[in-house]
């Protein structure tokens, strides 16, 4: 009890932001198209918690971030002799909270810090946008704010998975890290049409008290 008392009073608490790579796992049809998503960068920006667990080398990191994840598409084909194009992009806002596990190999002054864990995310904001042209005419358009909920014409709003990541723990109290999370909630509520969030971020993190 001592080791851990001893351990919490060292708690670090942080700021951090970056980018998301995002690399969905998205099966849609739209305009009677399939559409076959593309990665996206995006951005994010957080706190974060450095937890020494008693006098050991582990560690536990949780995190509270705003996330932008989404993807784009862009599908050229040709109908009657006319290039026909779907192009257009999606984005969603989270407010997530990745959990994390963590193993400090000390490096003779620097940390090398390595770990995993579960995280859960509820999105609060959306927008897709989306156009169909042929013969360079626009012929039809999408562009509206993503609705939330359990209804076929919504996303499902809960997002969770796991999470794994690296980073270089400097003595000053910044923290570099990249880390690739793995969603597994289904968020598309219809029968045909699959979405799940996968990606990676980079972060520069500063830690207030080390």
């Amino acid at each position: 009890m001592a080791s851990c008392v001893s351990g919490f009073s060292q708690v670090s608490f942080g700021i951090q932001g970056g980018g998301v790579f995002s690399t969905p796992k998205v099966k849609q049809n739209l305009f009677d198209e399939v559409l076959n998503a593309e990665s996206r960068v995006s951005w994010q920006a957080g706190f974060i918690a450095d937890v020494p667990l008693g006098e050991g080398n582990f560690r536990f990191m949780p995190e509270l971030n705003y996330s932008n994840k989404g993807y784009s598409v862009k599908t050229e084909t040709t109908a009657l002799g006319l290039p026909t194009v779907l192009s257009g992009n999606s984005n969603i806002g989270y407010v997530e909270l990745p959990v994390n596990l963590v193993y400090a190999f000390d490096l003779g002054g620097p940390r090398l810090v390595l770990g995993a864990g579960p995280y859960i995310g509820y999105a609060v904001n959306g927008k897709s946008k989306f156009e169909a042209s042929v013969g360079g005419t626009i012929v039809n358009t999408l562009d509206q704010d993503i609705k939330f909920g359990s209804g076929v014409d919504e996303t499902n709003p809960l997002d969770y998975g796991g999470n794994l990541f690296a980073g270089l723990l400097i003595n000053s109290g910044l923290m570099l890290k990249v880390n690739y999370s793995m969603g597994m909630a289904e968020l598309s509520n219809r029968d045909n049409t699959s979405y799940k969030n996968n990606g990676f971020g980079a972060t520069l993190a500063y830690f207030f008290k080390k």
